[in-house]
């Protein structure tokens, strides 16, 4: 198996105990009967929820694996562009699962939050 989709799995594993997901799988058949949501655009949602969430548990799994990391070298890890990165970071940091650690070379640096 490669690494790619080692970690991709990994990180698919993450997602499926997220408890955005799993809101979101138990509230869509309550939702779709409410009319809130159609059909097709409960699955955009869901879609999009799993790739951010997918992306996110990506970068996690990488810091927790290597310790503190830059965007730069979260992008490099995770073959994500450096902008996903960003946006997943400022995302994790309001969800206080990520934190800045320091700097190295003018770039900070994220760690998990324990």
């Amino acid at each position: 198996m490669s690494e790619d989709l080692r970690k991709r799995l990994e990180a698919a594993v993450g997602v499926l105990g997220d408890i955005r997901v799993r809101w979101l799988i138990g509230r869509s058949q309550a939702l779709l009967e409410s009319g809130t949501i159609t059909e097709e655009g409960l699955e955009q949602l869901m879609r999009k929820i799993m790739r951010e969430e997918l992306e996110r548990w990506l970068i996690m799994n990488e810091i927790e694996r290597q310790g503190p990391l830059s965007v730069k070298d979260l992008s490099k890890a995770t073959r994500l562009p450096e902008q996903a990165v960003v946006k997943h970071l400022l995302a994790l940091r309001r969800m206080g699962r990520v934190a800045f650690a320091g700097e190295k070379e003018n770039m900070y640096l994220y760690e998990l939050v324990r």
